[in-house]
């Protein structure tokens, strides 16, 4: 799935802005709420396989449920191109891809992140 700036989704509700990364199950963009401006993670998953389809709904639906400010919220399921997504609380601030390698962190500090 490749998701262009720009393109709206759910009916029109969401625009994309960029994309943040892509790991080996899921692609992450930056999209903003057309409503408001509010912007929002969105990941959206790689694979059709209906296995990995059904954990990333579970796994969603699961984190929906969940309020700490250590974990980063869903707000909402939903489909794109087909294929199921999550529409997570945008966290703005460096990867822990590009921190790690560069500072070694306290336990507090990763905590805190």
């Amino acid at each position: 799935m490749d998701l262009q700036p720009g393109t709206r989704l759910a009916s029109g509700r969401y625009t994309v802005e960029q994309l943040l990364g892509a790991g080996g199950m899921a692609i992450v963009y930056r999209v903003v709420r057309t409503e408001d401006g509010a912007r929002f993670a969105l990941k959206v998953l790689n694979s059709p396989s209906p296995s990995q389809q059904g954990r990333l709904i579970r796994e969603g639906r699961a984190q929906a449920t969940l309020q700490h400010p250590n974990i980063v919220g869903v707000v909402e399921v939903l489909k794109v191109g087909g294929l199921p997504a999550l529409l997570m609380e945008f966290v703005d601030g460096p990867s822990l891809e590009r921190v790690i390698p560069r500072v070694r962190l306290t336990l507090d500090q990763v905590d805190a992140l």
